[in-house]
């Protein structure tokens, strides 16, 4: 069995990674000076690091968060935390505080499946309200006209793939291998020190070499680099993983008057913004 490892704790493992923890908080209750200053203090408790707001939307008619509720407004406030906890815990301890029935605020992760479907559902009707202003009727995706329209070429498609977009994707992995802590360990005992005198490789591997050998490919930025090169992007890959920047977008294909085709869009409201 191996001895003189020094194995770390699950605090220290907690305070190393120095996470960021997105909520939005929702509520139909009109916030004054004291009831934000409540807030606040809920918050701090969990290191409060930012806070957004409170942003107020226009009256609607039944706010989707707020199924029971029909003609108010909603008042938005986005923070970021440094300690992890549970969307309902912050949703029961905001309610105790500001002393408000439960069904009129809601608190949720920037990636909790309700909220995701939330903004689906926000750029859903956005986009129809948009259509019934215009006189727009739906239109199918697939068609027979041979041509495309104007708005269909408004993509860039260097977002999407192509050399460009792997380089950002590689920096940005560079930039994550970067920023986190060395996992080796020196041991307390000298049960490895031979370690230190073993022969090495006659060949040092580098990560610059790396498709070297062929023509246009992508070029790699190794982790040393990368804190003083400013071209690694970390947007370029979402909270679930993805080859996005976190932002939906939604379209849908319509038809005016003169059967030409029209395409609206509509944005998530991304809280990490």
């Amino acid at each position: 069995m191996l001895t003189g490892l020094i194995m770390k704790t699950f605090l220290e493992h907690l305070f190393e990674s120095d996470k960021e923890y997105h909520f939005r908080i929702k509520t139909i209750v009109p916030l004054d000076d004291a009831m934000l200053d409540r807030v606040e203090r809920v918050l701090r408790k969990y290191e409060l690091r930012d806070f957004k707001g409170p942003t107020k939307t226009i009256f609607q008619d039944h706010p989707l968060d707020f199924s029971d509720i029909s003609a108010a407004e909603v008042f938005i406030i986005d923070v970021v935390i440094g300690v992890p906890q549970s969307s309902y815990i912050l949703q029961q301890e905001l309610r105790d505080a500001l002393s408000i029935s439960e069904k009129f605020i809601v608190v949720r992760g920037d990636n909790e499946p309700l909220e995701v479907e939330t903004q689906r559902m926000r750029m859903q009707k956005e986009i129809a309200n948009q259509a019934n202003e215009k006189g727009l009727k739906k239109s199918s995706l697939l068609d027979t006209d041979s041509t495309y329209s104007e708005s269909e070429f408004e993509a860039d498609g260097a977002q999407f793939f192509g050399n460009e977009h792997v380089s950002k994707f590689l920096n940005t992995l560079a930039t994550v291998a970067s920023s986190r802590n060395s996992p080796v360990v020196e041991p307390k005992s000298g049960l490895f020190n031979w370690l230190k005198d073993a022969p090495k490789a006659d060949v040092e591997l580098d990560d610059t070499t790396f498709n070297t050998n062929i023509q246009d490919a992508p070029k790699v930025v190794p982790w040393w680099k990368v804190k003083s090169e400013s071209n690694a992007l970390e947007d370029n890959v979402s909270i679930q993983g993805n080859l996005d920047d976190d932002s939906e977008e939604r379209h849908v294909n319509y038809l005016n008057q003169r059967g030409t085709k029209k395409v609206l869009s509509s944005k998530s409201d991304n809280m990490r913004k």
